[in-house]
């Protein structure tokens, strides 16, 4: 039991179980998610050891998962460790997890020293379990991380030497460009990216240069300031191809580099077919284009290009890809106060959530956004409308997304002067960016000085860069315009 992941025998949280009713009810859901991870890793195992025909509890399919992978790759699993939860579609933990049964078959199981299970989840099993190392996570990649330690496996290139192949370098660098559905996180495929670079795997310069874009785009969605440089062989890919890299690059340069916004903006527009002509790939640069010119303060311009992209998705009948230009836009108005462009954005927004093409996590963008350009515009109980929907699955929704949407529920009850409820969703944010963000707030509102939290919040880890690089066009003199501005225009 030292060398796997634990399960409580005779439990009904088991992995393994003899109820064959259970096994058909949930592993056959997951297979297609599992295959989705697998087309991005380095597998070594056949499909029939990796979807064995193991019967397992609906608790016991995160743990299912982790082994499954781990045969895959033959990769070891972190010993000691138990892992408890069933898997939603959108690949989230889910919350079904009965503590105090649970807090019993630990007790009954010495050998465990570490748990993973629900984040929410997390605390009212640590009051139980002191002795025991309790580990909360929302998503299968942090999962992952925490049981397979698969980030850094995957930047070891002997892990991918017998498997190595354009098709795979492909698979990869489509993943990334697209972007809309990666299953392992943005942190695995960079240290995919990089581990197949350092193999002794002999590249075309096309399949170099993928692996190196990948690398770099996941890199950047992982956070970190990656700016991507104007590929001087654009013109030689194919139209679509040409149209999803300028996006990341002038995306890029929003991220990391304000000084070359303008620059890749006016190469992007050159790019931009006429509007009957336009496709999906030019209504994805336009709403690039929109938000970069926001970040160094371009509302105006801003607003042209999301306007043009919305109307192109709109011709398209692709109103659940909207979702990306839409946000942009509505926090554009809510930044500029335009009341009359809000209102018309919000139609739009009502429209969207009820597309039923769309996910749950745009769903939850979306109402976020709509419900920030309201409270932006102090337009503080339309703005509280939108972000306490209750058909909105804020729960599954990602931690930035929670945590900015607590922040906005604190700034639109101060609006409404209602200090309890405000108090109750400032306490609920927690330590982090957004709770750094919400003490600007409370100072701005309230005033009160200001240096103390904005200091907090140009040191902060997740969110300082972020800040930095708008209090460098706004700053340096600390006052209630300059930090109110801060504050509007902060983009997460």
């Amino acid at each position: 039991m030292a060398t796997a992941l634990m399960y409580p025998n005779g439990s009904r949280l088991a992995y393994l179980s003899t109820d064959r009713e259970l096994a058909a009810q949930s592993v056959p859901r997951l297979e297609s998610s599992v295959r989705r991870m697998l087309a991005l890793l380095p597998v070594r195992a056949s499909d029939a050891a990796v979807f064995a025909d193991t019967p397992v509890t609906v608790e016991g399919e995160a743990a299912w998962l982790c082994v499954r992978l781990a045969a895959a790759m033959e990769l070891p699993i972190v010993s000691h460790t138990m892992v408890v939860g069933a898997i939603t579609d959108a690949l989230t933990l889910s919350k079904t997890v009965d503590i105090g049964t649970l807090a019993a078959s630990v007790a009954a199981t010495p050998e465990v020293e570490r748990i993973l299970l629900h984040a929410d989840l997390a605390e009212g099993l640590r009051e139980k379990l002191p002795a025991v190392r309790v580990i909360g996570v929302h998503r299968v990649d942090e999962l992952l991380v925490e049981v397979l330690d698969l980030e850094r496996q995957l930047e070891n290139p002997a892990l991918w030497s017998d498997v190595a192949d354009g098709a795979l370098v492909e698979r990869l660098f489509r993943a990334a460009l697209r972007g809309s559905s990666i299953p392992i996180g943005w942190p695995a495929v960079a240290s995919a990216a990089l581990g197949l670079l350092r193999t002794a795997h002999e590249w075309t310069s096309v399949e170099r240069s993928w692996l190196e874009m990948a690398h770099a785009i996941a890199r950047r969605h992982a956070g970190e300031g990656v700016v991507l440089r104007w590929p001087a062989d654009l013109h030689v890919l194919p139209r679509r191809i040409r149209l999803e890299v300028a996006a990341h690059v002038v995306q890029s340069a929003a991220d990391g580099d304000l000084e070359a916004v303008n620059d890749y903006v006016e190469r992007a527009e050159g790019l931009i077919a006429p509007s009957l002509d336009r496709d999906v790939g030019d209504l994805k640069l336009l709403g690039a284009m929109g938000r970069a010119l926001m970040a160094v303060g371009s509302y105006k311009t801003a607003a042209i290009w999301l306007d043009r992209a919305l109307s192109g998705w709109s011709a398209l009948h692709l109103t659940a890809d909207s979702s990306y230009a839409l946000c942009e836009r509505l926090r554009c108005a809510g930044i500029q106060g335009d009341g009359v462009a809000l209102a018309d954005l919000c139609d739009r927004a009502t429209a969207f959530l009820g597309d039923p093409e769309v996910t749950a996590g745009s769903i939850a963008f979306v109402a976020l956004a709509a419900g920030r350009g309201l409270v932006l515009d102090e337009q503080w109980a339309k703005g509280v409308a939108w972000l306490e929907r209750s058909d909105v699955l804020w729960d599954s929704a990602e931690a930035h997304v929670r945590s900015a949407r607590l922040r906005l529920l604190h700034v639109a009850f101060m609006g409404l002067w209602d200090k309890r409820a405000a108090k109750r969703a400032l306490d609920q944010i927690g330590d982090c960016g957004q709770g750094r963000l919400a003490r600007l707030d409370t100072a701005l509102a309230f005033e009160e000085p200001l240096q103390g939290p904005l200091d907090a919040l140009l040191d902060d880890l997740t969110w300082g860069a972020e800040a930095r690089r708008i209090w460098g066009r706004l700053g340096p003199h600390v006052n209630a315009e300059t930090v109110g501005r801060l504050v509007r225009e902060f983009r997460y």
